[in-house]
């Protein structure tokens, strides 16, 4: 849909705003497939030690979250105090900055694994969308995995 309308805006004026926007897919796997289980299990093997602080802070940060929105559902808008409302304000700064990191982890993980490139590109050649060098890095990386 989104490459759609990156198209169209080419042609008509006042859409250039969809020709900024990166194309984005989703990808749609069997999670009962034994490589997909494979993969996700050795992506837990591989993150859980550095993941584990990181989940734990986050955990602690969204209770203390819900603890100070049920604080202020008690209270009227014009009540809350300007330092209530920075403390909600960092503590979800502090959640986000956590899943951040959390997302860089994981995603070092995938940059480094060859099945989950595989799998993407597998999706992509199927939807015809796979094409010049990045079709010539799935030949490759397809040759050296049968190897």
């Amino acid at each position: 849909y989104m490459r759609r309308m990156k198209a169209m805006s080419q042609f008509q004026a006042g859409m250039n705003f969809y020709g900024q926007m990166p194309d984005s897919y989703n990808i749609v796997l069997n999670s009962d497939h034994a490589l997909v289980k494979k993969v996700l299990e050795d992506a837990e093997a591989n993150t859980a030690e550095t993941l584990k602080p990181i989940l734990a802070e986050i955990k602690g940060q969204e209770a203390r979250l819900a603890v100070l929105h049920q604080e202020q559902n008690k209270k009227k808008p014009e009540e809350i105090t300007q330092q209530e409302k920075d403390d909600v304000h960092n503590t979800e700064k502090a959640i986000s900055d956590e899943k951040a990191k959390r997302n860089e982890i994981i995603s070092g993980y995938a940059k480094n694994n060859n099945i989950v490139h595989q799998l993407i590109d597998l999706a992509l050649l199927q939807n015809g969308m796979l094409k010049g060098a990045s079709l010539d890095a799935f030949l490759k990386r397809s040759v050296d995995m049968i190897k």
